[in-house]
Formats: C-alpha cells, structure tokens, sequence
C-alpha cells in the first residue's frame, strides 16, 4: 500500500474513532482512502465486504476500541530481507 494512502486511512480512522467507540464499539471498520466504508460485526463480515468492494486493492481494517498490534520482522528491519510490491 501507498503510505500516502495507508496515512490517509489511519487519520480518517482517528478522526471517526471516539465516534466509533460509541456507536460501534467492538466492530470492525473498513476505510478505503478517506471514506468510512461500514462496520461489522465480525472479522470475517468485514473482510467479506472489503473483498467484494476492493478485490485486491488496499484498504484499512481495524477493530474498534482495541489497541493496535505492531509487528516485528527483524530479517525486514536488518535489512536482510525487502518489502517490495
């Protein structure tokens, strides 16, 4: 993914997401660029319509209120391996 498009998803989530806590707390939200695409109730309601909308294409998908996982590949960040499209 773009990061210019990957940050337009992340800040397009912060800005609706004490909203999000609210209204849907617990779902799952999908974001494609700087539109709020609809929240699920399960992972895989989620990943269903972000599939059918978007095929291969990025989008953003996050469960409301839950912190987010950072994942560590150390063979990426030593440099050993690439992240190429």
């Amino acid at each position: 993914m773009p990061m210019n498009a990957l940050l337009e998803e992340i800040e397009t989530y912060s800005r609706l997401e004490e909203e999000l806590k609210k209204s849907a707390p617990g779902k799952f939200a999908v974001i494609k660029r700087s539109e709020m695409i609809g929240t699920f109730d399960t992972l895989e309601a989620a990943l269903s319509e972000a599939t059918r909308r978007f095929g291969l294409e990025p989008y953003l998908l996050r469960q409301v209120g839950h912190p987010v996982e950072q994942i560590q590949i150390p063979a990426l960040s030593l440099g050993l391996i690439g992240a190429h499209h």
